[in-house]
């Protein structure tokens, strides 16, 4: 399948006032052939990782062993469900900044550490879902509140204004109260 269009916006919340606006931050992805998923280079507490860029998730999450073993912060652990496979997570937080020259800072956030007991196939997740019914979100512990993901570019831009004035939303919470979802058409696919 070959994505010949960027179009993936998405805001939850109304525009930020002028003093608010934090210049939008380009983060470089990496395609990874085999399986067609978009990868980003994070760090977190000093450690480079590789995060599956997942839009259909709200958190950081990383393998526990990555960032210095699987000592939470004495909040809540939780089990959290990535497709098929179900991840148990201890949360704390942790240092986040990307990979870029120069690197940006994104400040300490909480992050779920996944253990290492854990059989799942990848640990490591960027979530862009901005809301969750329980805990804070990757990007609600940012200044960003909107995204561009592009295939054809490798690249994934976070914004504090809108990316969706002109593109049409379907809320999935009119279907599930507990569904933070937004979806937007594509304006083309070839398989």
């Amino acid at each position: 399948v070959q994505l010949t269009t960027h179009l993936v916006g998405l805001s939850i919340l109304s525009s930020p006032t002028p003093s608010l606006l934090s210049p939008p931050l380009n983060i470089p992805l990496n395609l990874l052939s085999n399986s067609g998923l978009l990868v980003a280079s994070l760090v977190l507490d000093g450690e480079a990782i590789q995060t599956i860029v997942d839009t259909g998730s709200p958190f950081l999450t990383c393998a526990a062993e990555a960032i210095g073993g699987d000592g939470g912060d004495g909040s809540i652990n939780s089990i959290e469900q990535y497709g098929e496979d179900l991840l148990d997570v201890k949360w704390r937080k942790a240092l986040v900044a990307t990979t870029t020259q120069p690197a940006q800072d994104l400040g300490t956030m909480r992050v779920g550490l996944v253990s290492a007991g854990t059989a799942a196939v990848n640990r490591n997740y960027l979530g862009l879902v901005y809301k969750d019914a329980v805990r804070a979100s990757f990007l609600s512990q940012t200044p960003f509140t909107s995204f561009e993901l592009s295939y054809t570019k490798r690249s994934l831009t976070l914004s504090t204004e809108s990316a969706i004035l002109a593109h049409p939303l379907f809320d999935f919470g009119k279907v599930a109260s507990n569904a933070f979802f937004y979806a937007t058409a594509l304006t083309s696919m070839s398989v």
